[in-house]
């Protein structure tokens, strides 16, 4: 009688072996990966910066990053290359400047592909932050303060147009005290609030010559104020709505004739329930 083979025991040979071959496949990948990690260099790092956590996987020499790839909290990742001391970005732009830490820290320049900007000036923690030099694509240029990307503080705005700002800014908008100047030379001097001119005690010089000095809100002349005509000489003081002379005030003509005190409406007269439109330079 012949007996059977044993099943069992090649099955178990089998899996031994196919077991041994894993291992041996599995010691060889972690000892790849310790070779490139250590041998070569390279490692992950982590920091903090002032948009969130920066990973980056690369080169590492003297415990400074030498070349790899940052990954940011916002799905954005960029190629350092320390030699160049610049960042690419995965969509085009490109920093050049001073890099510590693996973060953007110290003078540098930002050029951003897709809209054309670009950012001369300080930057802190990976943010522009400190004083620097922003010019738009469309030709408007900001030298001043900025804090996280934002105009922020005292700064100088030209637009290509030729209008130009100098000023306070907060959030990016012109906010309190500051003078703007058109292009064709007329002028505002006073405060701002979210990027409109208002102030009790503001000043505007037009082109012609005209000036007013007084209260505006939201960009309009309201409330109280002084409105004098450089051609003729008149002169308006008191109450105004909307930009022109209404309620209480007094008319001044230069040609002598006795002032007029009393009631306006809409930029005209009002004397005894009529407007007398003639009678003011409005």
């Amino acid at each position: 009688m012949h007996s059977q083979p044993n099943h069992t025991a090649k099955k178990k040979s089998n899996s031994s072996f196919y077991l041994k071959v894993f291992l041996i496949a599995l010691a060889a990948v972690i000892l790849t990966f310790l070779f490139i990690y250590y041998g070569l260099g390279y490692q992950v790092l982590r920091v903090q910066s002032g948009n969130g956590e920066i990973t980056f996987f690369g080169k590492v020499s003297k415990r400074q990053a030498v070349s790899g790839t940052l990954y940011y909290e916002n799905n954005v990742k960029a190629s350092l290359d320390a030699k160049k001391s610049a960042l690419y970005y995965a969509n085009g732009d490109i920093y050049e400047g001073k890099i510590v830490n693996l973060m953007r820290h110290g003078d540098g320049k930002m050029s951003y592909t897709n809209s054309g900007d670009v950012y001369e000036g300080s930057f802190i923690n990976d943010q522009i932050s400190g004083k620097g030099k922003y010019t738009y694509s469309n030709g408007d240029v900001y030298v001043g303060q900025l804090v996280a990307g934002k105009r922020e503080g005292v700064g100088k705005y030209t637009w290509a147009d030729g209008d130009v700002y100098e000023g306070s800014f907060s959030h990016n908008e012109k906010n309190g005290n500051g003078k703007y100047t058109w292009s064709n030379g007329s002028f505002y001097e006073g405060l701002y609030a979210d990027d409109k001119k208002n102030d009790e005690n503001g000043y505007f010089e037009w082109e012609n010559g005209d000036t007013y000095r007084g209260s505006f809100v939201n960009d309009v002349r309201d409330g109280y104020g002084t409105y004098t005509w450089y051609s003729t000489g008149d002169k308006y003081e008191g109450e105004f709505k909307n930009n022109k002379l209404d309620g209480l005030g007094t008319y001044t003509w230069k040609d002598g004739r006795a002032p007029y005190t009393g009631k306006f409406e809409n930029g005209v007269i009002v004397v005894e329930n009529t407007k007398t439109e003639q009678e003011t330079a409005e």
